[in-house]
């Protein structure tokens, strides 16, 4: 599924993998330097809503991009959205 939406700006590009007995492994690229929003908010508190509005607007439209793909990410949470913090 990554492959599939891997030009849509925003999504994290997968570099490799690997398949295990019962599970994989997955090698994706993580910008240097970033955090997730549950670090960023933990570090520097709740998000005023000018910045919240710039997230939200952000994460909607790389949802909207994967959903013109047929891709769904079912796993939104603040885990896994990285801040780029250039």
């Amino acid at each position: 599924m990554l492959r599939a939406v891997e030009d849509c700006p925003g999504v994290i590009k997968l570099i490799d993998y690997f398949e295990e007995h019962e599970f994989y492994v997955l090698v994706m690229e993580r910008p240097d330097p970033c955090q997730d929003l549950y670090e960023f908010i933990t570090k520097y508190g709740p998000l005023n809503e000018h910045l919240a509005k710039c997230f939200f607007r952000q994460v909607i439209s790389i949802v909207l991009a994967c959903h013109g793909k047929g891709v769904i990410h079912r796993d939104i949470k603040d885990e896994n959205l990285l801040n780029n913090l250039q």
